[in-house]
């Protein structure tokens, strides 16, 4: 429509780590490497996600109820979370914030 912000809703397939899913809930909570404190919350109302055959990355920091889920999310959704990283092994830090210098 004329007038309205674009948001690009292209939707991408992640594969995360599940922290905690509590039935009934309105959001699960996810990390890239396995790291509970880089956690982050997903809506529900804005994913699909299924269990992954992924192994969980060495050296996560998470516990033993962890799993991998692949998830399929909008674009937009994973940017604003901070999803989107370098898993090409750099340290480069804003490689792996995913902007350009």
């Amino acid at each position: 429509m004329v007038g309205e912000p674009f948001i690009d809703k292209t939707p991408l397939k992640l594969t995360l780590v599940l922290h905690r899913d509590a039935p009934g809930g309105t959001s699960i909570l996810v990390s890239v490497d396995g790291n509970v404190a880089r956690a982050v919350f997903l809506p529900r109302s804005q994913i699909v996600y299924v269990d992954s055959a992924s192994p969980i990355p060495p050296g996560a920091k998470c516990d033993v109820h962890a799993k991998m889920i692949d998830v399929h999310l909008p674009k937009w959704l994973a940017e604003d979370r901070g999803l989107l990283v370098d898993r090409s092994g750099t340290d480069d830090l804003f490689a792996v914030q995913g902007r350009r210098r």
